[in-house]
């Protein structure tokens, strides 16, 4: 199925400006004409807080701030503007390691770099397709890291959160709170 992201509101947080760059016109192919880049993860952090973005992609590693950093100060907002966001996380080292310890911050999806159109698009068909829940487990607050629930035959020990916020809605609010993304 074909997507059409014309509205979509996407920002980039990656220390390389080439790499943000790439995706930005990947991004742009696709119909995405409002994508903001930031070389810098506290900047980026900054952004998050004060635009109501419908995505992010966030690289792992980062002078100042790693990429799990990042995430976790954004799903510990209290604001549904931020804590809710989709957050594709992206590397070029791919280890189990990094992929859970991603995913286990809050990660949405996960992107591994270098990329190809076809798994930028693979991933934002995820996050449109099949939204995850959010959950609140102990410490953890983020997407449901369970992707398969077919042939689970246990309880569901964890609170779900019925709670997710669309894209619309976060620009509605934010268009309430007069706030706009600049150079977009």
């Amino acid at each position: 199925m074909a997507y059409n992201f014309h509205r979509l509101q996407v920002l980039i947080i990656d220390d390389n400006r080439y790499i943000g760059d790439l995706l930005r016109m990947v991004l742009r192919s696709f119909g995405a004409e409002q994508v903001a880049v930031c070389t810098d993860p506290l900047e980026g952090l900054a952004y998050i807080e004060s635009h109501a973005f419908d995505l992010a992609f966030v690289d792992y590693e980062m002078p100042g701030m790693t990429g799990p950093d990042l995430i976790a100060r954004v799903r510990g907002f209290e604001s549904d503007l931020v804590r809710f966001l989709p957050i594709v996380m992206c590397s070029g080292y791919v280890e189990e390691e990094r992929v859970l310890a991603a995913r286990d911050v809050g990660a949405t999806e996960f992107l591994a770099k270098p990329f190809t159109a076809k798994a930028v698009y693979e991933r934002l068909a995820a996050v449109v397709q099949t939204p995850r829940p959010f959950v609140r487990d102990g410490a953890y607050f983020g997407p449901d890291r369970r992707r398969k629930l077919d042939d689970f035959a246990g309880g569901d020990r964890r609170l779900l959160q019925a709670e997710p916020i669309d894209g619309a809605a976060r620009r509605r609010a934010a268009h309430a709170a007069g706030l706009s993304i600049p150079g977009l």
